[in-house]
């Protein structure tokens, strides 16, 4: 081995960036990655983190036809809808029906939660009546002032809110302060396009269409204000929408922005989240299949999922979104990661933090009829979780001069047995570079070897210092070539493991 080995080191952050050239991401972005399957942003060490798993929430089908068109978790169960009926369960099936007749011609369901004095759940699926649910007792808002199979709904200074259907497509309908099982009175807002979603932020509510945004303001009927956020752009898919990280996510025409930055920012276009990964996010098609999302708010995360019911799960796809913290407590657009999803089918989603089920739960409905929970396991549903990284191609400083690689040191936390593959390619693998065959790295029980505590001796006194994680000793690399990317593969029901650091050995050869 050479005595004069030069070192190169890389913290992994950044998620998948698609939108800068191969030597440029190497350099300025060395942490990055080019391709991502089910991994997320590990807010907790650092590094790129495999995802959880997910694992039936009730082992019983939901009973009815088809796909669950929606999912709510809500007191200590899930309100599910599936076909013509909603049901609600705990865990240990999901008993009677809770509507009295069929609620026909549903395609999807949305709802809304709150608290006047009792936790209420309201929901709307656009084909029937509005629904109150108090966890005993569903009530069907039909009739009076209440609209017809409203499209949206939320609450806004303590007053209902529906967006309209059929010919009050455009129309917001608000009712009186405090009153949602009976309406005495209400408001109608003609907002000019027809009304796709409702969300609230930063004591405005924000009206949602496919080509325009705006946003209600004010306390009640006497002085509601409609200001124009956007006619540029709105929200091409209505259950894109979540609030995460101290804003409200969407799917726009032009990819994944926020509200406030839509709001703040006169050029729009500044404000998308997802430029780096446009490709990515393009191939969500949103025209043609059922888009859902949900937000994992206690490690700052946006999914959205593109299902349907012609798609195995396995081919199913998703994008996924993290933000970490930074030294300003302030998020930007730079901020904010992107990792690919596969293996997670989804027709409709929620999460909510429910005290009666001591914390935050995210579910899913699936189009076997299933409802799932999320970040539970370490198998999709006793499927493979099958998890790459693609890091981007590293020329060490200089292009023009070959490098041979001696010694791949990595910093990673396991979370318990794992097996990893890897693979260290060249050359961005050109035909007439040699590439070494990739190397399989198995844990025993314990994980990889650790370096958990720290033990010293100061002035006669035993100190323990704790360690940061686990770490593997360095690896024999073998293969030259004037570039180099790491591939990091891992298939099976192993546990999540967080890669976080790599360190690599090598010495300089001759220049073009």
């Amino acid at each position: 081995m050479p005595e004069r080995l030069q070192t190169f080191r890389a913290e992994l952050v950044g998620g998948q960036i698609n939108s800068v050239q191969p030597i440029q991401q190497g350099v300025d972005f060395p942490g990055s990655l080019l391709e991502s399957t089910n991994h997320e942003p590990d807010i907790s060490v650092g590094g790129y983190r495999r995802v959880s798993g997910y694992t039936k929430y009730d082992d019983a089908v939901v009973p009815g036809i088809g796909e669950v068109l929606g999912a709510f978790p809500f007191r200590n169960g899930v309100l599910a809808a599936r076909g013509v009926d909603v049901f609600f369960g705990a865990g240990s099936g999901w008993g009677t029906r809770l509507n009295s007749a069929d609620f026909t011609g549903a395609t999807k369901y949305r709802a809304h939660r709150y608290n006047w004095g009792e936790d209420v759940i309201i929901f709307v699926n656009g084909a029937n009546d509005a629904c109150h649910y108090d966890g005993i007792t569903l009530t069907e808002l039909a009739g009076g002032n209440f609209p017809a199979n409203p499209v949206a709904v939320g609450t806004f200074k303590q007053q209902l809110c529906f967006a309209g259907n059929g010919t009050d497509k455009n129309v917001l309908f608000i009712g009186s302060p405090g009153q949602d099982v009976m309406w005495t009175s209400h408001t109608e807002i003609n907002i000019g396009y027809e009304i796709s979603n409702l969300t609230v932020f930063r004591d405005s509510l924000y009206i949602m269409g496919p080509d325009s945004i705006h946003k209600l303001t004010g306390n009640n009927a006497q002085d509601f204000e409609v200001q124009v956020i956007t006619t540029d752009l709105g929200c091409v898919a209505p259950d894109s929408v979540q609030e995460i990280g101290g804003d409200v996510l969407f799917l726009s025409n032009d990819g994944i922005r926020t509200i406030a930055g839509t709001e703040r920012i006169g050029d729009v276009n500044l404000e998308n989240l997802s430029n780096n990964v446009f490709k990515m996010i393009d191939n969500l098609d949103f025209e043609g299949s059922n888009i859902s999302s949900v937000s994992v708010r206690e490690k700052n995360q946006y999914r959205v999922f593109c299902g349907d019911v012609g798609v195995s799960v396995t081919d199913a796809t998703g994008v996924l979104g993290g933000v970490r913290a930074n030294a300003t407590g302030t998020t930007t657009s730079s901020d904010w990661e992107w990792f690919g999803l596969t293996g997670i089918r989804v027709a409709a989603s929620d999460s909510a933090y429910i005290e009666q089920q001591n914390g935050e739960v995210i579910v899913h409905g699936d189009y076997d009829g299933f409802v799932y929970q999320q970040e539970v396991g370490t198998s999709f549903d006793g499927r493979d979780i099958d998890a790459s990284i693609h890091l981007p191609f590293w020329s060490y400083d200089d292009p023009a001069i070959r490098k041979t690689l001696y010694k791949l040191k990595l910093f990673i936390v396991t979370e318990g047995p794992v097996t990893l593959t890897i693979t260290n390619v060249f050359d961005y693998l050109e035909d007439t570079t040699i590439q070494p065959p990739s190397f399989a790295v198995t844990t025993d029980t314990d994980g990889f070897p650790r370096y958990d505590e720290i033990t010293a001796v100061y002035d006669g006194a035993s100190i323990v210092f704790a360690g940061s994680g686990n770490v593997i000793s360095d690896f024999n690399l073998i293969g030259s070539g004037f570039n180099n990317a790491f591939v990091f593969a891992s298939k099976g029901t192993d546990a999540s493991y967080t890669i976080q650091t790599l360190v690599v050995s090598y010495s300089l050869g001759g220049r073009i």
